[in-house]
């Protein structure tokens, strides 16, 4: 781990506002004795301020060590949180206690080159006129302890010494009378001072205020097997104002998306990731500034925005007749070119020939698009499947009309009573699961050198989604009737589409349905979603000639496949299955009579 600099350069600090104090209080006691031009005066002058530029140079260091601290979370010195914030602290309070201390000493020397000019080069005069004033001076010392721990008096404190130097200078000039610009120069010199400091003061507080406000969000926890995604948008920006739980960001995983929502009301102060850049769990997100008022800001704005829209629309009731008409095509004609120009900006590739610009004749251009992380772990896992299971599939074909027939005498009926659309998926997913209760090693996964059979079915069903394919589970599907089997495909089919699943909704499954039939495909080999030991695909219902009762006839045929891990199924028990699937489909009637297994 890298060596942690901070308490080397604090060491150095405190030494610099050591060595600092002892020089101003050589300086103030040189200048009492020796004369303007003394090289012992410069030396001690420039020494000082040497010694005050180190002390500039000592803090930005310290402040910069503090920084990468607040930008990696103190994993690069493995520092907690409240450490880091404690040395933030720490450097705010140096800050302002540096800032005094140059306020100070630039005023010390003003005032005594005034008293020097003014009570000319009688040095024995002049050590008098020195005497109080340097007196009081000295005891504006101020230490660090003291800085720290007691900001809240300080500036009362120098307020009441500064006051004592004023009355110091009035008893001079009530003595020696033919100096009275003095009082009026040193008055003058304290006021400013005074000023000074209190804006140093403020300046402090405020940094003190703002560091102890502002809080950091990190990146939340996402799952277990989850550590970093990539952070695809912000939905508020640097100045917005959002409400508690509103959502600040969304970051992509290889699973689902993730919402990160505000903790808390207030102002988004600094975004410390941009879109696209790979985020770990644990990171610093965003800073917040806790407040209200974003909800107030947000009304009044449009009431700033509703009143100056009439006025723009006053002057245009004269032209209506003539002008209205004529500009809406204008408009509308204008519109379409500059949507194109937005989208070949990003990787979209399809809208640019629908501009109307054709690509020129024997054109080769290519469009690279960056892979979502969701694409690459669907690419990982089914070349996982393909190289880890002993896939191989078997086909039969399902004469549908016995459940088209119950499906068009009943779904209206349904959809008016219940609001669920009655389809064919409940029908293939109850099929499937009393099949599976007969057959349990079409439910069952391999774990090691161990065979994990299942009293349960959590069926995982295939949803095609614009960002890939995914597996939404309906858990303890073996318990429900097909009416709420239909109801939760609904659900998490929606929940896919509009980018809601949570990690919940996908985790596990022992058997998968996937429905390529409502694309049109005649049939397929789907591919087995490991760990599990079979996935049954649905194709396209077509009308075909086949043999009834010694008639042929045309009847409604789907094509059914199942992929099964060798491994785990034979042949005999992976047929067998399908042929269950097959007799429950034609005839409806018999997954109401059949006992549990």
């Amino acid at each position: 781990m890298a060596e942690d600099p901070y308490h080397a350069v604090k060491a150095e600090i405190q030494t610099s506002l050591q060595t600092a104090s002892t020089l101003r209080a050589s300086y103030l006691r040189i200048a009492s004795t020796a004369s303007p031009d003394s090289e012992e005066l410069r030396w001690a002058g420039g020494e000082l301020k040497a010694t005050l530029a180190a002390l500039d140079a000592d803090l930005e260091d310290l402040d910069e060590s503090v920084r990468v601290l607040e930008e990696t979370g103190g994993r690069i010195f493995g520092i907690e949180d409240s450490e880091v914030i404690s040395r933030r602290k720490y450097v705010t309070f140096v800050r302002g206690e540096i800032e005094v201390l140059h306020i100070m000493e630039q005023t010390m020397v003003k005032l005594l080159k005034k008293m020097i000019k003014l009570n000319g080069q009688d040095k024995s005069s002049r050590c008098g006129w020195l005497e109080r004033p340097l007196a009081v001076y000295k005891s504006l010392t101020l230490p660090s302890k003291m800085m720290m721990e007691h900001q809240d008096s300080m500036l009362n404190t120098i307020g009441g010494t500064l006051s004592t130097l004023v009355e110091q200078a009035g008893l001079m000039g009530r003595e020696i009378g033919e100096h009275n610009d003095l009082l009026s120069n040193l008055e003058a010199g304290v006021d400013r001072t005074q000023s000074r400091l209190n804006g140093a003061m403020k300046k402090m507080q405020k940094l003190i205020r703002d560091t102890e406000a502002v809080e950091t969000v990190k990146v939340p926890q996402m799952a277990e097997s989850i550590t970093e995604g990539t952070l695809k948008t912000w939905t508020k920006q640097v100045g917005d104002f959002v409400e508690a739980d509103e959502e600040v960001a969304t970051i992509e995983t290889d699973k689902i998306d993730v919402s990160v929502n505000a903790p808390k009301s207030g102002k988004i102060v600094e975004i410390l990731f941009k879109e696209e850049d790979t985020v770990t769990v644990g990171a610093d997100l965003f800073k917040i500034e806790p407040g209200e008022g974003g909800a107030a800001k947000a009304t009044e704005a449009p009431k700033e925005e509703s009143a100056p829209k009439p006025k723009e629309e006053e002057p245009k009731p004269e032209p209506k007749a003539e002008t209205a008409k004529p500009e809406p095509p204008k408009e509308t004609k204008a519109a379409p070119p500059p949507e194109p120009k937005k989208v070949e900006k990003k990787p979209a590739p399809a809208p640019a020939p629908a501009a109307g610009t054709k690509p020129p004749a024997g054109s080769r251009g290519e469009t690279r698009v960056k892979m979502n992380r969701m694409r690459l772990r669907i690419a990982e896992r089914l070349k996982e499947s393909q190289n880890a299971a002993a896939s191989l599939t078997t086909f039969n074909e399902i004469d549908m009309s016995a459940l088209m027939a119950l499906r068009a005498a009943n779904k209206d009926d349904i959809l008016k009573k219940t609001g669920i659309k009655l389809g064919f998926m409940s029908a293939f997913a109850k099929a499937s699961c009393l099949a599976l209760q007969e057959i349990k090693a079409a439910n069952a996964s391999i774990e090691g050198d161990e065979i994990v059979y299942r009293d349960y079915v959590d069926l995982s069903v295939a949803v095609a989604t614009p960002k890939g394919l995914v597996t939404p589970v309906v858990r303890n599907a073996e318990s429900m009737e097909m009416l709420q089997i239909e109801q939760e495909i609904a659900n998490l089919g929606k929940k896919a589409r509009d980018g809601k699943l949570t990690l919940e909704d996908m985790a596990g499954g022992s058997f998968t349905i996937s429905n390529g039939g409502v694309f049109g495909s005649l049939y397929g080999t789907p591919i087995i979603n490991l760990p599990q030991a079979a996935v049954l695909g649905m194709h396209a219902i077509k009308e075909k000639p086949v043999v009834v009762n010694g008639k042929i006839e045309i009847r409604p045929i789907m094509v059914v496949a199942l992929t099964y891990d060798h491994r785990l199924l034979d042949g005999r028990e992976a047929v067998t299955f399908l042929v269950r699937v097959k007799e429950y489909i034609e005839q409806p009637a018999k997954m109401l009579l059949t006992l549990p297994q």
